[in-house]
Parts: C-alpha cells; sequence; structure tokens
C-alpha cells in the first residue's frame, strides 16, 4: 500500500443577528481526497468514510466509502439550562473516487436534534437522533466539541 491523504476541514461560528448572543449556527466543512502513489492500492479501512455520529448522522456507521469525501454540517445551537444545549442540525456529504464524480445530485443528507451537555474542559456527551431517506438513527457519544 502506498497513497497520500489530502484533508482540509474549517469550522465557523455564525452569529444571528437580532437574536440573543447565546444563539447561534456552527459550521464545519470538510474535504478528504486519497491517491495511489506509485500504482500501490488503498486499503479499504483507509477509504473516506461517511455515516457516523460527526459525519451524516441519520445514516449507519461507515455507510459511503470512496477515494475522497466532502462534507458540511450546519448546526443551530441554543442554551436550555446552565451547561444543557439543545442543536438542531442538517448534515450533507458524498464520497467520490475522481473530481469529476462530485455533482450536486450525488449529495446524501441528514437531518435531526439532539440535547447535549458540555463539559469545563470542553467535552460533550450527546444524545441525538439523525433521520436519513435510509433510517432514523438514535447516537449517544463523548467526544471533543467542535467549535
Amino acid at each position: 500500500y502506498k497513497f497520500n491523504r489530502l484533508s482540509v476541514e474549517i469550522q465557523q461560528f455564525v452569529p444571528l443577528p437580532f437574536m440573543a448572543k447565546n444563539r447561534r449556527l456552527a459550521l464545519r466543512g470538510t474535504f478528504e481526497k486519497l491517491d495511489r502513489l506509485s500504482g500501490k492500492q488503498i486499503p479499504f479501512y483507509e477509504l473516506s468514510m461517511l455515516g457516523s455520529a460527526s459525519t451524516l448522522r441519520g445514516y449507519d456507521q461507515n455507510r459511503f466509502r470512496g477515494k475522497g469525501s466532502l462534507l458540511f454540517n450546519l448546526e443551530y445551537r441554543y442554551p436550555v439550562w446552565d451547561a444543557w444545549d439543545a442543536v438542531l442540525f442538517l448534515d450533507e456529504g458524498q464520497v467520490f473516487d475522481d473530481y469529476q464524480d462530485l455533482r450536486l445530485d450525488a449529495f446524501h443528507y441528514s437531518i435531526g436534534a439532539g440535547l447535549r451537555f458540555l463539559s469545563a474542559r470542553g467535552f460533550i456527551a450527546r444524545i441525538e437522533l439523525g433521520y436519513s431517506k435510509e433510517m432514523i438513527r438514535a447516537l449517544f457519544a463523548i467526544s471533543p466539541n467542535f467549535k
């Protein structure tokens, strides 16, 4: 096996005008591309994968695989009580092998809602429900919070 991996991730909070300062949109975009070197292969477990508690939340784990992926997450976060937040989300993404495979009609989406507990150290416990064309998926995760 011999390959290169290019990964780019952009995260941003967007304030919402005319709303309380603690109401916000969290945006995240990720791009990943793998390229074979010297005619060698890329092992299947190294391929770009979508479908998880942090990518397409309404699909099975690693549902989509390819030599590249493009993903967008949009979350509306608002406080409920002290360290508890509620969230509404939209995930859109696709995997591809070649750049010409990228098409607007090839994106998969999931929507959902959840509750989060944010610790003082920046870790969150999340309970979320994601919906897609294929299923409704309940998620529980403890992870670092994306900004």
